[in-house]
């Protein structure tokens, strides 16, 4: 049986849509569903087997107003068996303190009700500071950052690289 995913994304300048318009089309033999999630419900979230949940940071490590908006949806809802991966587009540059910091406060909620992290992404590259989304001891991020501020030239690398991984990890 083939796993059912969903790529559902909070997007307010349009760089993690256009992110997560891109995952779709290279994902397309496995039909993954792009999904705003201002207009998605928890429960339809729970109807497929593997997210890709898209978030910038916003303001100053915040989350994105729609993911804001969803977030208190979440609780009380069990993802257990539910894979989970993070993309998001962020500045390291103007914002070094907090880059990606909303694909951890996103982490710890999906953590908390059962799922499982793939698709960690290696920090090296980026021009931070710190971050709150870092595992490993600092040498991978929680998921994918996307910095279309800075280095939009390796953005389309880094999906295909991500993409790639998770292929892998989820035996795609």
């Amino acid at each position: 049986m083939t796993a059912r995913i969903a790529i559902v994304y909070g997007s307010t300048s349009g760089n993690t849509q256009e992110a997560a318009e891109r995952m779709a089309e290279l994902m397309d033999d496995v039909k993954p569903e792009a999904l705003d999630v201002a207009s998605t419900t928890v429960e339809q979230m729970l109807d497929y087997d593997v997210l890709l949940i898209g978030a910038p940071t916003w303001d100053v490590g915040e989350l994105q107003y729609d993911w804001d908006d969803r977030f208190p949806d979440l609780d009380g809802n069990d993802f257990t068996g539910k894979k989970v991966a993070f993309f998001g587009a962020g500045d390291p540059v103007g914002y070094p303190d907090n880059f990606l910091d909303a694909l951890s406060i996103l982490w710890e909620k999906f953590k908390e009700l059962g799922a499982e992290l793939v698709g960690k992404w290696p920090t090296e590259g980026y021009p931070f500071e710190t971050s709150l989304a870092l595992l490993d001891g600092g040498t991978h991020f929680v998921g994918l950052g996307i910095d279309n501020d800075n280095a939009s030239d390796l953005t389309e690398d880094r999906i295909q690289g991500w993409i790639t991984q998770l292929r892998t990890e989820l035996s795609l």
